[in-house]
């Protein structure tokens, strides 16, 4: 099978047909062995010319009968780029999936608006012993922490209201899903929120996040700096939306979702040999890179120690131009031809120190940090008059002003903690969980009371957004070894 995959016969004509030539190239080599056996146990054999006549005769025609195979084999290459060309779902998908879904990623990555450049900083080389694997929700909803709770805490809850006369709430089940794979000096996170209810979108979180781990175990020796570790991000990426595919007899079938992933590693310290053993000193001098890719609506923000300062790694400026539906980009079937929607991916990289914290999550995280799901209005953080809403402002003004509300609300209500308690991924991720429950609690009880009725449109009365809600917190720098590894399962 030259092309990998026996769907692509079903697109031939019966000239591309390979079986009779391999019947041919099966009987012709039973005779050529068959010959030469004969030759090498009868001396007296030798020395019949008919024989080494049909033997060299056999030969002659099985070197044709190859070089036939391997001309129709270029004839099917050629025919299936045609196909491809035009755009023929079975055969782009089955064929070169990777290649052509590696091609649209990095078009969009080179677009100026869309493209940070990344700096080419030689991270420390890979060790070869995984630390710890971490992922959520199980079917409990434990928490999960890595290394204490100081170490990476994450959480996934749903705050959708229970159904009457069931154990099961709205939404179930939960379609937010992420997972870590920490090495000693390393660290592999993906942070997938599954579209719309049900099974399929769940499936394709789970399969996305764990097909871009599984990846970079595979590929952990390639990426020795920023700028190549940014490439292998662009593969996982393929292969997430593959993954999502390939559980599905009828590939449209599948789920969709969204992705924020990538790699975090410390940097090679200046005159280090690149394969000397990592030392994890947690030395404020040390710098760690954050190299990541995001498609859709889970955002990620990172908290400077030094400066207090939080930052919105996923910003963009045309957040505010897109319906409050629609995600912005997706991996899984959004076309006829099954490809993936990439309309805001974008891969960054961003430099931290011992100490920073990485947060990450879905949109149902961020979206109870957006002022007008609270019920606040633009004048109430400085801009108009008291009759000004959300709809007046410019879509790029109101994102912005949405952004700097959120950032504000992290550094102020989150992270700010007292001198005597630091802030730790835990206590971050419990507050988040914590004020995402408390504000949509009202819309919570108003549905449990009042089934079947539309929740009322006002933010002021109902604040907040019901959904699956994920939230993982990284403490730069604190990736304990093995001798140390504790990995802890809590409860609800």
């Amino acid at each position: 099978e030259p092309l990998g995959a026996d769907r692509i016969w079903e697109d031939l004509p019966k000239g591309f047909d390979p079986g009779p030539i391999l019947q041919e190239i099966e009987v012709l080599t039973k005779k050529q062995k068959g010959l030469q056996d004969v030759l090498s146990k009868n001396p007296n054999a030798e020395e019949d010319s008919s024989l080494q006549l049909l033997l060299s005769e056999v030969t002659q025609m099985l070197q044709q009968e190859n070089k036939k195979l391997q001309d129709l084999y270029t004839q099917i290459e050629n025919r299936r780029d045609q196909i491809i060309r035009l755009g023929h779902r079975a055969a782009a998908m089955d064929v070169t999936p990777y290649r052509r879904l590696c091609e649209n990623i990095e078009d969009r990555m080179i677009a100026p608006i869309k493209y940070s450049p990344l700096p080419s900083e030689v991270l420390q080389a890979d060790p070869d012993i995984t630390v710890g694997v971490l992922s959520g929700p199980d079917k409990d909803e434990k928490v999960t922490s890595y290394g204490g709770p100081k170490g990476v805490y994450g959480r996934v809850v749903s705050t959708y209201p229970w159904a009457k006369h069931t154990d099961m709430r709205m939404g179930d089940p939960i379609c937010d899903f992420y997972r870590l794979k920490l090495f000693e000096n390393r660290m592999v996170i993906a942070c997938a929120d599954g579209c719309s209810w049900g099974i399929k979108p769940r499936r394709a979180a789970e399969a996305s996040t764990k097909a871009f781990l599984d990846y970079f175990q595979h590929q952990k020796k390639q990426t020795e700096s920023t700028r190549s570790l940014s490439e292998r991000v662009l593969e996982g990426f393929a292969e997430a939306h593959m993954a999502i595919l390939q559980d599905y007899d009828d590939p449209e079938e599948a789920g969709q979702c969204t992705l924020l992933a990538g790699v975090l590693g410390q940097i090679q310290q200046s005159g280090a040999h690149p394969y000397a053993s990592p030392t994890i000193t947690n030395n404020k001098d040390d710098l760690w890179a954050f190299v990541f890719g995001s498609v859709g609506d889970c955002k990620g923000f990172l908290w400077r120690k030094s400066t207090k300062e939080v930052i919105d790694l996923t910003f963009d400026e045309e957040e505010g131009r897109m319906d409050v539906s629609d995600s912005g980009g997706r991996l899984g079937p959004t076309t006829a031809s099954c490809k993936p929607d990439l309309r805001n991916f974008s891969v960054h990289s961003v430099i931290c120190k011992p100490g920073d914290m990485l947060l990450m999550g879905s949109d149902g995280f961020h979206d109870n940090l957006d002022p007008q799901s609270l019920g606040k209005t633009p004048f109430e953080l400085g801009v108009g008059n008291m009759s000004t809403t959300w709809e007046q402002l410019a879509p790029t003004e109101a994102a912005k002003l949405k952004n700097q509300y959120r950032c504000w609300f992290l550094k102020h209500r989150v992270f700010t903690m007292s001198d005597v308690c630091p802030p730790t991924p835990k206590l971050v991720v419990n507050r988040v969980i914590r004020h995402c429950l408390q504000t949509t609690m009202k819309s919570r009880e108003f549905m449990e009371l009042y089934e079947g009725k539309k929740l009322p449109e006002s933010y002021r009365d109902y604040p907040g957004k019901m959904d699956h809600t994920s939230c993982v917190c990284i403490n730069v720098g604190v990736l304990p070894r093995p001798s140390t590894l504790q990995i802890h399962t809590g409860g609800k």
